[in-house]
């Protein structure tokens, strides 16, 4: 659980080991879905221009988001780093 001990070196341990945990996880995402997962969330792009770009309906832009965010969700859940 990621909620910040008070302890820095611990703080940074587990820091750390959720972003290798990201790593591994958006490098199992299709390419597809990994495109629309770091536009959204890394460049903090507009559902309407990431369908555009991936040629695909706001809709199901937001419906791929919504199934990654569970997947993410489950597979840090399944490693510890959420409960």
């Amino acid at each position: 659980d990621v909620s910040g001990s008070g302890d820095p070196v611990a703080d940074e341990a587990e820091l750390r080991e959720l972003s290798r945990l990201l790593n591994v996880f958006i490098s199992r995402l299709t390419k597809e879905n990994r495109v629309i997962f770091l536009r959204r969330y890394w460049f903090m792009d507009a559902y309407r221009d990431i369908a555009e770009s991936v040629g695909l309906s706001e809709k199901t832009v937001s419906v791929r988001l919504v199934r990654i965010r569970k997947q993410m969700r489950d597979f840090l859940t399944k490693e510890g780093m959420l409960l």
